[in-house]
């Protein structure tokens, strides 16, 4: 159980780690379409 607990917290950790930057990269990445877009029209 000790040896368990700590790798499935390490686990959500990075998970949560990873949403988090792929939402951020989403993010940046509407940002330049849409700067794009804008500088387009």
């Amino acid at each position: 159980m000790l040896v368990g607990k700590p790798r499935r917290v390490l686990c959500c950790v990075l998970v949560a780690v990873e949403m988090a930057w792929s939402a951020t990269a989403v993010k940046w990445v509407l940002k330049r379409f849409n700067d794009c877009r804008s500088l387009q029209t």
